[in-house]
């Protein structure tokens, strides 16, 4: 076993001089089985809390394929637990997580939770202070506007320099059509407050502090932003609600969006997107639909879908 762990780190010691997260071309396809190998892999790698944290999302989204569970979308505890003191139960939950993250890289398949878990325990191993963060994310547009009563994601952050960094290892899950294989996407890779209060909500209070959310309500309602939105600089500035109700027109501006994106909208009954009428003033993007129909309307960024609201029928 030594001797071709030797013969792993060999090899990324050559490799990880460079950027990690400019240079695509790395392969982060290296197998390993455990935690423990994950963990001795990183550390004979690399010196910086930072620079095992960004390996070890680029392994995970590049190796654990995410599996939907279309049976059940929430997250659940363990149903039964029984333990003496509170010491106790932590050591029980403990060990039911580190059988989940060992079942999980064995795998190499998972769904959130145990993607998340996989993450916090190759971090606790590797001494950096961390966090497992639930909540709830929308799964569609069609969520819009509906409050969730269950938690149904969960993801991770680490501590940096006294600075908390936020990771989604599930989200940052890429298939490359042309290597045919999963990539990192790093966008969910310290991931901008700005951008990850649109797309999740935190269960425990403290997060939602972090990153100065309202009530999970008032989330709800915020339109369903799709990935390439998150990878543009733009922000929403009107409207904010993703559901509107029986409008006379319909006028979106966004700012900050690259003066180059293509913009396209669709609504979901539609064969084919079509052009709304866009006007830059500055450092906005007015956009202007005439086309009112009910249901769900989705704005394109380069013909990828970007932001969606829902167009309530009269």
């Amino acid at each position: 076993m030594k001797k071709s762990l030797f013969v792993i780190v060999l090899f990324y010691n050559l490799s990880f001089s460079q950027n990690l997260e400019k240079n695509s071309s790395l392969n982060y396809h290296v197998k390993v089985n455990s935690t423990k190998e994950l963990t001795q892999l990183i550390n004979h790698n690399f010196n910086t809390d930072i620079d095992k944290a960004r390996f070890l999302f680029s392994w995970l989204t590049s190796n654990i394929r995410f599996y939907s569970n279309s049976n059940n979308s929430t997250l659940k505890d363990p149903e039964l637990i029984v333990y003496y003191n509170k010491d106790d139960l932590k050591r029980r939950r403990k060990m039911i997580n580190d059988a989940i993250a060992e079942k999980a890289i064995s795998s190499k398949e998972g769904v959130c939770i145990d993607i998340a878990i996989i993450f916090k325990k190759v971090c606790d191993l590797l001494h950096i202070e961390n966090e497992l963060i639930k909540g709830y994310t929308k799964m569609s547009a069609t969520d819009i506007g509906i409050k969730p009563k269950f938690k149904n994601h969960a993801w991770n952050a680490v501590k940096i320099d006294n600075d908390w960094v936020l990771i989604d290892a599930t989200y940052g899950i890429k298939f490359d059509s042309n290597l045919l294989k999963q990539v990192p996407n790093f966008n969910y890779f310290n991931i901008a407050k700005d951008k990850i209060k649109l797309t999740h909500y935190p269960s425990d209070k403290k997060w939602r502090d972090f990153l100065e959310q309202t009530d999970l309500n008032s989330f709800s309602h915020l339109p369903m932003v799709w990935t390439p939105f998150l990878e543009s600089n733009a922000k929403i500035v009107s409207p904010i609600n993703g559901k509107l109700n029986n409008p006379k027109n319909i006028f979106i501006t966004l700012k900050n969006l690259e003066s180059n994106t293509d913009i396209t909208y669709k609504y979901k009954q539609d064969k084919h997107a079509k052009n709304p009428s866009v006007t830059n003033s500055g450092t906005y993007t007015n956009i202007a639909i005439d086309k009112i129909k009910p249901g769900v309307l989705t704005l394109y960024f380069n013909n990828k879908s970007a932001l969606s609201y829902i167009i309530a029928a009269k």
